[in-house]
């Protein structure tokens, strides 16, 4: 059985407008690997978060708990201080054909959790966010430095309809049916952090 998708979102103002990572989200198939999630996790990150602006974004980053698939951060600047790398961001990436795996997802969170435990004192205070992408599906978390846990990010979002409303806690979507949605996450992220 198919899982049931919106209708197309209007893509102006997103990553799905740029034209090499719509050929890529259009293109993924069923059997692709957790490299093409990464593939396309990056290059949609790299347009959120450019260089230009300071920011970095690190693929299979080692930590202590092993490899976080793509962990971005900033340059922070201070004067008469060494400049600082704030991390505020990691994204796990798995398989298309895994979408509908809970499983899966369960797993990328609990990778999620160990890997922002082990890096939390590099955001020097800064908040933590971070990215399940199960193919052409994702799930946005924040990590709670008080109680070392992730939770939902319950943001006002803007619908296909340009109304104002929150997110559904723990609400996964589709990357090209939902871009309108998930670019507001990336904006909440990167207003944020």
């Amino acid at each position: 059985m198919q899982p049931v998708r919106g209708i197309q979102q209007d893509a102006n103002g997103t990553y799905y407008n740029v034209s090499g990572i719509r050929l890529a989200i259009d293109g993924m198939k069923t059997e692709d690997t957790e490299g093409t999630t990464s593939g396309i996790w990056n290059a949609i990150l790299g347009w959120q978060l450019p260089p230009a602006e300071d920011y970095i974004i690190r693929p299979e980053e080692k930590n202590k708990h092993g490899y976080s698939d793509l962990h971005a951060f900033q340059y922070k600047v201070q004067a008469n201080q060494p400049t600082r790398q704030c991390h505020f961001l990691i994204t796990q990436c798995k398989r298309r054909n895994a979408e509908g795996q809970e499983s899966v997802w369960r797993t990328g969170r609990e990778e999620l959790g160990k890997y922002f435990r082990s890096v939390k004192t590099k955001s020097h205070g800064h908040r933590m966010y971070g990215i399940v992408a199960v193919g052409r599906k994702v799930e946005f978390v924040e990590f709670d430095r008080q109680t070392n846990n992730l939770q939902d990010i319950p943001i006002p979002i803007k619908s296909c309809k340009k109304t104002i409303r929150h997110a559904e806690r723990g609400k996964r979507f589709w990357i090209d049916r939902d871009c309108e949605q998930v670019q507001a996450f990336l904006n909440y992220i990167k207003d944020r952090h």
